[in-house]
């Protein structure tokens, strides 16, 4: 194999892995907020346990 392929082969795997764990941290931030029933983005914001500062 060229470094070519390699190199894409490695760039794809990453950025693969990348879409996969955004996709699982924002799941998991929105099935928070909506077990939090929180109304508006603001209420969620100020709601203790936020991850975000």
């Amino acid at each position: 194999m060229t470094f070519d392929i390699v190199a894409g082969v490695v760039i794809t795997a990453v950025a693969l892995s990348f879409i996969i764990f955004l996709t699982l941290r924002n799941r998991r931030i929105i099935e928070r907020i909506h077990s939090n029933s929180s109304r508006t983005i603001a209420q969620a914001k100020k709601e203790p346990g936020d991850e975000r500062p």
